[in-house]
């Protein structure tokens, strides 16, 4: 017995030991660090060492020189009128974290201020003024309740400010903030930095170089920024923006609603690179991310998204999601992987060789080729209507571009639209109902094969047996492909289906490695035409079926069921506001308490893999407060709120019982400063350390 277990115990000491030296080399990483807390009940006076120690303010933390591996927490629920710009920057694999501590929603820093009811004169045709000396240069921007106030700017005459309202500010309870600072996150030209858990809103103001229109997320002249989990609302040139900055990563942000008719336009995400920037080729990726809301005040869309600038580099796009506004991809190149595009919705590309794969695109949403040697993939066209001529415009001149394995099922327009000549163009193994082409010229068409048509279907002009006597398409079928269910949005392929096994004529090098879902090509002896591939045991992945959209009422019980096909065993729910919870079930209850949507990523899986889409819930107030125009009610452009877990609060009022701290310093103490965790850090890592190993040994173990 002895000599049977001795091996095993010299195995767990081995163990144990090299567990003790991971231990010891990720605490020797954070040797010196610190935990710093943040709450508006706080006191600068205090060391913030600990919840209740916190420090108060952001000029307090802005002046604090920290070093790498500190952490600055946040109180949850707090809320705080200031900007937070790091003066230290961290080491890589060694950041400076600002994050959260406590419960309840994530803190908001307000790039506004509240405006007293009582300072209001009327101006005659309901307008009113007040005096606001030393606003910033450029548009000003109000806001009633959150919501922006008409579809323009307000009037400013320094110092009297004036707006239109359909109700009288001084008695109609209602409040109102006016936009004064922009870059509220700010990297401020430091490197290997973590924002996360984080709100900012209503940042439409000033910029450091003394204009408006103020970003509420800015990372510029840095290196290694992670942002996780933040959210960036009612934001003036860009909600978040990444300027010559290299080795970011942007995961599930949230950003929605931008301020109107913003002069020079706006892009709720920017990745943007030029000379200054620290590389020659700034690398970004941008994963589960949100653009909602993009609503430009004139009756259009500001973009969502847009690359550029000549030191831009790659940029990598999984499971990003859009309701309304372009993304437009100068710079790159670009993988486009998953995700979603929704509403009035287009991927623009003018960067050569582009890769989008995997992307569903719903309602008016359509891909614009403006570019060369772009390869699109796995895409499904849903049920759609494309606000121009085709899911796929391709433009004059622009040659080698590929389209495959993809599923387009309009409503309406062509598949392929043609604006003019289009020289190599290919497409093969698609799924394509409806009118296929528009325009065009069968000369510019490289390679066409193993595509499914409908029974009366024409390809340039030509009916599909004279198409393929012309020599394209040799393989192609034509009749009802078999979708699983597709008016509930689900184009798996039934187990009948003829577009099972049908690609054979296609070279292997020339078929994706996977499909729309992630399941494996080909399942079968072939590979499947279209998007999705019917796995050996069924259709693979779970795709929902349950609306795209809900809505719900302040006060009012919320429930929402997913739904999914392909026998879904688990249910999530990412982004869900603070009010809401889902069950194992799928299903999503709770009660809303604050106006404005919530962009919400529903999934399900099964033993074969994952699916999920966007849920855009928009929540009403218990009776219409009418934004307004010149004193008139407009629509939901206007409409706000903080969504995925974040409250607005209302003027200086409280979110979850914590007041708005104004960035100022408190004083009548004396405070230990920066670097008062120094000693008990260590101190208390070596104890530890110590403790641990002899336990373990004893056992054997700028802007663009």
């Amino acid at each position: 017995m002895r000599s049977h277990h001795r091996p095993a115990a010299a195995h767990v000491r081995r163990a144990c030991q090299a567990l003790l030296l991971t231990v010891l080399f990720a605490a020797g990483s954070r040797a010196g660090a610190a935990t710093y807390h943040v709450d508006p009940a706080g006191s600068d006076a205090r060391d913030g060492l600990t919840p209740s120690t916190a420090w108060k303010s952001l000029t307090k933390v802005n002046a604090t020189t920290f070093t790498a591996g500190d952490r600055i927490l946040f109180a949850r629920g707090g809320e705080w009128r200031g900007r937070l710009w790091p003066r230290s920057s961290g080491t890589a694999g060694n950041p400076i974290v600002f994050d959260t501590f406590g419960s309840g929603a994530k803190p908001i820093f307000w790039g506004s201020d509240p405006i007293a009811n009582a300072s209001f004169t009327p101006a005659g045709s309901g307008t009113y003024s007040c005096a606001l000396p030393g606003l910033p240069a450029g548009q000003i921007y109000v806001l009633q309740d959150h919501r922006f106030l008409g579809t323009s700017a307000a009037t400013y005459n320094a110092p009297i400010l004036t707006i239109a309202s359909s109700s009288d500010p001084r008695t109609d309870g209602k409040t109102y903030t006016v936009c004064v600072r922009g870059n509220v996150i700010y990297s401020n030209d430091k490197n290997h930095l973590v924002f996360r858990n984080l709100v900012v809103d209503e940042t439409a103001g000033e910029l450091d170089d003394g204009n408006n229109q103020g970003y509420g997320i800015r990372i510029q002249g840095s290196t290694g920024v992670l942002v996780e989990d933040c959210e960036a609302y009612r934001c003036g040139r860009h909600n978040i923006g990444v300027i010559n900055s290299t080795a970011f990563i942007g995961r599930r942000i949230t950003c929605a609603y931008a301020a109107p008719r913003v002069s020079g336009c706006n892009t709720i995400y920017v990745s943007y690179a030029d000379a200054n920037a620290p590389a020659a080729s700034c690398v970004h990726e941008w994963i589960d991310c949100v653009s909602d809301h993009a609503e430009s005040g004139d009756g259009g869309f500001y973009d969502a998204f847009t690359t550029h600038g000549p030191n831009q580099g790659a940029i990598t796009f999984r499971n990003f999601r859009v309701n309304g506004g372009k993304v437009s991809l100068m710079a790159g190149p670009v993988l486009f992987q998953g995700g979603e595009l929704a509403g009035m919705s287009r991927l623009e590309s003018w960067s050569d060789n582009v890769v989008v794969d995997g992307t569903v695109l719903r309602d008016q949403s359509f891909v614009d080729q403006w570019a060369n040697n772009g390869t699109f993939q796995n895409l499904v066209f849903a049920n759609g209507t494309p606000s121009e001529s085709g899911a796929f415009i391709l433009r004059p001149g622009r040659s080698g571009n590929v389209i495959r394995f993809c599923t387009i099922a309009l409503a309406g327009h062509e598949c392929l639209a043609f604006y003019g000549a289009a020289p190599n163009t290919r497409w093969y193994g698609n799924i394509m109902l409806g009118t296929v082409t528009s325009g065009g010229n069968a000369s510019d068409v490289a390679y066409a094969d193993a595509n499914f048509y409908s029974s009366s279907a024409t390809i340039m002009g030509q009916s599909l047996s004279a198409w393929k006597a012309s020599g394209k398409d040799a393989s192609a079928l034509s009749g009802v492909p078999q979708f699983t269910n597709q008016t509930a949005g689900d184009y798996t392929l039934q187990a009948s289906s003829p577009c099972i096994d049908a690609a054979g004529a296609v070279a292997a090098a020339n078929i994706p490695a996977t499909d729309t879902n992630g399941n494996l090509r080909p399942s079968g002896g072939s590979a499947d035409i279209g998007a999705a591939e019917r796995t050996a045991s069924g259709s693979g992945a779970p795709v929902i079926t349950s609306p795209a959209t809900a809505n719900a009422t302040i006060g009012a019980v919320f429930t929402y069921q997913i739904t999914a096909s392909n026998g879904p065993t688990s249910f999530t729910a990412t982004g869900l506001p603070g009010w809401a919870t889902v069950n194992g079930s799928g299903l999503i209850t709770g009660t809303p308490t604050i106006p404005g949507s919530a962009a919400v990523v529903v999934g399900a899986a099964n033993s074969t893999g994952s699916g999920s889409r966007t849920l855009s819930i928009t929540i009403a107030p218990a009776s219409p407060p009418g934004t307004t125009t010149g004193g008139t009610t407009t629509g939901s452009s206007s409409t706000g709120g903080s969504t995925s877990g974040s409250s607005s609060s209302t003027g200086s009022s409280s979110t979850g019982g914590t007041t708005a701290t104004v960035d100022t310093i408190d004083t009548g103490g004396t405070g230990s400063g920066a670097g008062c965790g120094l000693g008990s850090g260590v101190a208390g890592s070596a104890l530890i350390m110590s403790l641990l190993a002899r336990r373990l040994f004893a056992v054997g173990c700028r802007r663009c």
